[in-house]
């Protein structure tokens, strides 16, 4: 991070750091992670009488949920006059509010409690693409849990904190952190 910006006294050209800084198009700044419980089951029969088809899994997963800002979108730096009789340099910052990047299962994590398959069939099996259908419910539940727990107003604060540890290594002794004047009330954003 520091090759970022380089160097301890400011550079003065604002518009070469806000093109730095949007290289870095998403800064995730916060990451919740859930355990789940999936529980998948299908059960099918021939005339309503005879069961063809019956499968059932249960098991655990991770899921990851991440949240940051998208830098790439908008970003507004600007200088601020001096703020000391010292003349220290100072800027402003305005960020877009915090979204969710990405919810994922971490496969690794899955811990099958019990699988049964009960088929006429050998393709009567259990496959992976089966409960991802439970799986993507479980995704959505979560993220909105992640949500109401406040992960996007933690994700601004913290990308906040980030981008102004980095200007101070560019040099700049005063950063204020503002959000953007249209994301003024929106979730993700004090």
């Amino acid at each position: 991070m520091v090759c970022f910006f380089g160097c301890s006294v400011p550079s003065h050209d604002l518009t070469d750091l806000a093109a730095r800084s949007r290289k870095l198009l998403e800064l995730q700044s916060c990451e919740y992670v859930y355990r789940d419980v999936v529980y998948q089951g299908r059960l099918e029969k021939i005339l309503g009488l005879i069961t063809s088809k019956e499968t059932r899994v249960l098991f655990s997963v991770n899921l990851k949920v991440k949240a940051g800002i998208d830098l790439s979108r908008k970003l507004e730096i600007t200088p601020v006059p001096a703020s000391s009789a010292a003349g220290e340099p100072a800027i402003l910052l305005r960020l877009p509010a915090a979204r969710i990047l990405e919810v994922d299962s971490d496969e690794n994590s899955i811990h099958q409690y019990f699988i049964y398959e009960y088929g006429l069939m050998q393709e009567e099996r259990v496959k992976w693409l089966d409960v991802q259908d439970e799986l993507a419910k479980s995704k959505e539940k979560i993220k909105a849990d992640a949500i109401r727990r406040g992960i996007l107003v933690k994700a601004w604060d913290n990308s906040g904190t980030i981008l102004k540890n980095l200007f101070h290594l560019a040099g700049y002794k005063t950063v204020v952190i503002e959000p953007l004047p249209e994301n003024i009330g929106v979730d993700g954003k004090p």
